[in-house]
């Protein structure tokens, strides 16, 4: 999904990155269109909340940069990966433990939502926020825009049940995260520790 704030501003939604409460945010600008994915049906849209422009089919996430980025500045957040893998896991409803996650399921959701053949990521944009600061950051991205919201940022579909993250790891899933997921890393510029007792720094 995309939010397309004509001459203004193109956010480029990713999983599990509180997107859906930026883009409530950003829908309260004037202007603001919701852009629907690439694999959505007419009917899709149809029973959809919001104003919905169809993208032409064909071309994945290429074809969604050379119709929608003109002159707009292009916004996405993202987040620490040793937590997003834990929503991941968490949210795939899988009977494997975390580690069989990691080495299995987990990296094929990564091909699915987060690495360069996927609409969901988006290495070109300009601006990046992070999702741990993400309630202070947002507002002071929006006024450097001067883009003002009727809404505010809330939690939007949060992941029920979810402990602090950190106890979801072991030194094994940490080793297999970083090189399964080294990509993220330094795109995004978190940085990879090589142990448990090393989280404390990628909180």
């Amino acid at each position: 999904m995309a939010v397309l704030i004509p001459g203004k501003l193109l956010f480029l939604a990713q999983q599990n990155t509180a997107s859906m409460s930026v883009m409530g945010v950003l829908m309260g600008c004037k202007g603001a269109v919701m852009i629907a994915p690439l694999h959505s049906t007419d009917a899709d849209i149809q029973n959809g909340k919001g104003t919905y422009v169809h993208l032409p089919n064909g071309g994945g996430r290429q074809s969604v940069a050379k119709y929608l980025q003109r002159n707009e500045p292009t916004m996405t957040v993202v987040r620490n990966p040793y937590d997003l893998i834990v929503t991941w896991y968490l949210r795939s409803g899988g009977p494997n433990g975390f580690l069989d996650f990691v080495k299995g399921v987990g990296f094929l959701y990564a091909k699915q939502y987060a690495n360069s053949d996927s609409i969901h990521w988006h290495p070109w944009s300009t601006h990046t926020l992070r999702y741990e600061s993400i309630a202070l950051d947002l507002p002071k991205f929006m006024g450097g825009l001067r883009l003002q919201s009727k809404q505010v940022l809330g939690h939007v579909n949060a992941t029920r049940g979810k402990r602090p993250w950190q106890s979801y790891h072991s030194d094994e899933t940490i080793l297999e995260i970083n090189r399964r997921f080294s990509f993220y890393f330094v795109n995004n510029g978190y940085e990879m520790v090589e142990s448990l007792s090393g989280l404390s720094k990628a909180s």
